[in-house]
């Protein structure tokens, strides 16, 4: 608990109690937990001048040094008395040449070191003494992220994958070529090449494809063709049986000609047998009536 007096009222008891310092200032600080109740004053050399019954005068300690009360470390940075009785950088703090530092800054923060700045990435702290992406690097939502990343290496952001041309995209956690371009040979190339290649392969495949099948359906037919001869040569009956059928087939239509002559011939004949008979009966019935008459 800190309390400032203005007219430092108890400058005056500390001054005549311990030591004749011009003092710059005054303030009452109380420690409960180390159970020290103090006046204290600081001049312009830095000595701190703690009065609890003329038993205490100290001055600034540095890291590492015995201490009592965390006063005792202020002038390290962020350094207070630690458990040990020894002064200490105070916690979220680094120790930087006998200083202590916060140890995380965020991007565009002041630092002292690069380690400061170590949290947000592959950020350093720069000439400025600010946290900025070291090089190869930018700055994506408060982070430091690696640029300048080929197709197929790892990444976060579209902006990291810069590396191959018209190959801007993560995709799956990994750089991939953009739309319409497709990997052949570690480049992004318009996947249009790669259309008519296949339509032209497409069409000569299937140009090879019915050649094949006209050729084996030739062949098919040949050995069929061949396996036939063979076995008519193999079979003499199927040579003399050939032209014997025709021989048949030809006098088969030879009787038949003769029979439809010969139905011809009997029909005209019994016509005319048929006419005499009927002028005999006729001849016949004249003489009866002759015979009657008379």
């Amino acid at each position: 608990m800190n309390r400032q007096f203005p007219e430092c009222v108890l400058a005056l008891m500390c001054f005549l109690q311990c030591i004749q310092q011009v003092f710059s200032c005054c303030y009452f600080d109380e420690y409960e937990h180390q159970n020290i109740t103090s006046f204290q004053q600081a001049n312009d050399k830095g000595i701190l001048i703690s009065c609890k019954q003329l038993e205490l005068s100290k001055e600034r300690k540095n890291l590492s040094e015995p201490c009592q009360i965390h006063v005792q470390c202020s002038g390290n940075g962020n350094a207070i008395c630690g458990e040990n009785n020894t002064c200490v950088c105070d916690k979220g703090n680094l120790r930087v040449q006998d200083k202590c530092v916060l140890d995380r800054k965020n991007l565009d923060e002041p630092c002292q070191i690069h380690v400061q700045c170590s949290g947000n990435g592959n950020a350093v702290c720069g000439e400025n003494n600010t946290c900025v992406c070291d090089k190869g690097n930018v700055k994506v939502q408060d982070k430091c992220v690696l640029v300048n990343r080929s197709v197929g290496l790892s990444c976060k952001h579209n902006l990291q994958c810069t590396g191959t041309e018209n190959g801007g995209r993560c995709l799956e956690g990994k750089c991939s070529c953009d739309e319409r371009y497709i990997l052949h040979k570690m480049e992004c190339q318009p996947d249009s090449l790669y259309l008519e290649n296949d339509k032209e392969l497409l069409i000569v495949g299937g140009g090879v494809v019915c050649v094949i099948i006209i050729l084996i359906t030739i062949a098919v037919a040949v050995k069929i063709r061949k396996r036939d001869t063979n076995s008519s040569d193999r079979d003499p009956r199927r040579n003399t049986m050939h032209p014997g059928t025709d021989r048949v087939a030809e006098e088969g239509s030879n009787l038949e000609c003769y029979h439809k002559e010969d139905i011809y011939s009997y029909n005209h004949l019994h016509e005319e047998v048929s006419r005499k008979s009927e002028h005999d009966e006729v001849y016949d019935d004249t003489n009866i009536y002759s015979y009657l008459s008379l």
